[in-house]
């Protein structure tokens, strides 16, 4: 309690003993916190806490002078305090600081300006904490946290796309395939990137053998869109599982779609699943675009391909007509050595690749793969 006593004419400040040493007691929305309150601490965001000094009046010959409302403890006093509380061991009072420093923070959109010395609180209040409940061996209550922050959280927003990639890169064992809160963060996404592409890596990865097949049906579905890029993401990832005939089914509208940086790539991945599956006539459709701009050793490459594919396919006319193509280049580039160039057969066969000539040479032998139903080829 802070007074003036007027005696004399002379002001003397009155301090109480209890008011200068006592710990404060703050009630904040996760409960009731108390000091002591450093001074380096003493001011901060709009956020922080405040206290408001006693005032009274007691009579006439007293003068009450009303102490200012100060802020403290701003979101970085909380995150420095648990980290304290941490390295020494208080489990009890490091979860507390986490808690009142998130409740402090607001969400903020990734369009907002990140200059230097941008700090996203929330999301890191949110990362921190997690983190606490996984070293505290309570990884059922953090995937609840994170599930829960996520539905709450806008698509955009940062703490969302931080959720993701704690997901995606730092803890897949957290992900729960059959929560609609993924599937929905993921649908909403626009454009995708890294971030959604790991995270549908990690889910793949921890999804049980007997739910895979689940997991790649919603992931044909997410790519029902007219995003190029998105279909070319959900592509690649299936044609890593080797789910061919999948990522065709995906991929399939890419070369009637225009406009799109992704459109070329997605091109060419689209044929290369069709050569992966022995489908050799739609991936000779594809091949004049997709080639446009390649060397001449990459448009033997995919010559080499197709012709395995055909002689498979006992095509004699397309084998010999594949042969004139390479002939013709080889005539125009006589440096160009066809024999040294890449090649690759269907994945379900052995397969040596040897890099092209003006790489380091090197070999990479593949193990044979059992047939499954998505990778029989078409006959």
């Amino acid at each position: 309690m802070m007074r003036m006593r007027m005696i004399s004419g002379v002001g003397i400040l009155v301090v109480s003993a209890g008011s200068l040493f006592a710990e404060p007691l703050i009630t904040t929305p996760t409960g009731s916190v108390s000091g002591p309150f450093p001074p380096q601490f003493q001011s901060g965001t709009s956020k922080g806490l405040r206290l408001n000094a006693e005032v009274s009046s007691e009579a006439s010959t007293e003068t009450t002078v009303p102490s200012p409302i100060t802020t403290v403890y701003p979101p970085q006093y909380w995150a420095d305090k648990a980290k304290y509380y941490k390295e020494n061991g208080d489990a009890v009072r490091e979860e507390e600081a986490l808690k009142v420093g998130l409740s402090l923070c607001v969400s903020q959109e990734n369009t907002v300006w990140q200059g230097k010395g941008f700090v996203d609180w929330h999301s890191r209040f949110v990362n921190d904490y997690a983190n606490f409940l996984i070293r505290q061996k309570r990884g059922a209550e953090a995937q609840k946290f994170l599930y829960d922050t996520l539905e709450k959280e806008s698509p955009t927003s940062l703490t969302a796309e931080r959720i993701a990639v704690y997901l995606g890169s730092f803890h897949p064992e957290l992900i729960d395939t059959e929560k609609e809160t993924l599937w929905s963060w993921l649908r909403s996404r626009k454009p995708w990137d890294n971030i959604e592409k790991n995270l549908l890596q990690a889910i793949i990865k921890t999804s049980p053998k007997e739910k895979k097949d689940e997991v790649y049906k919603r992931m044909v579905n997410l790519a029902v869109t007219q995003d190029v890029g998105r279909m070319y993401v959900v592509g690649c990832l299936l044609t890593e599982a080797r789910q061919y005939q999948r990522a065709v089914a995906v991929l399939r509208d890419v070369p009637s779609m225009e406009g799109h940086p992704d459109k070329r790539r997605a091109m060419e991945l689209l044929m290369d699943d069709y050569i992966l599956l022995g489908d050799w006539k739609n991936a000779e459709v594809l091949y004049p675009e997709v080639t446009t701009s390649k060397k001449d050793w990459e448009k033997v490459l995919y010559l080499k391909r197709m012709t395995f594919a055909a002689e498979r396919a006992g095509d004699k006319e397309a084998v010999e007509r594949f042969e004139k193509q390479i002939a013709k280049l080889k005539e125009a580039n006589p440096n160009l050595k066809v024999d040294s160039i890449w090649r690759i057969t269907k994945p379900n066969s052995h397969v040596t690749v040897i890099l092209p000539p003006d790489s380091a040479t090197r070999s990479i032998t593949r193990k044979p793969q059992p047939n499954t139903p998505d990778t029989k080829p078409e006959q």
